[in-house]
């Protein structure tokens, strides 16, 4: 996986309710990167946007088989490519 971004990469938060993609980029750093980590969001692994919450600042998304929640602004930073 190449680590810089691609004209074809669009942030999670650009998704559908519905709509899935392949994670390919975390700009995340620090603990926060780490913890997403820990949690499956690692580059290759499909993603799928569940649903968005009420204002939309809060994200239901479906990774490796189970639904979690994630801050929009943290989301707006994972990079993927749709399909």
């Amino acid at each position: 996986m190449s680590e810089s971004p691609s004209d074809s990469w669009v942030a999670l938060t650009e998704l559908s309710p519905g709509e899935a993609g392949t994670l390919q980029h975390i700009g995340l750093s620090g603990v926060l990167r780490l913890r997403l980590m820990d949690l499956g969001f690692t580059p290759g692994v499909g993603v799928e946007l569940v649903r968005k919450g009420p204002g939309g600042k809060l994200l239901a998304v479906r990774i490796r088989g189970t639904v979690m929640a994630i801050r929009s602004s943290d989301a707006a930073k994972l990079l993927i490519v749709r399909g």
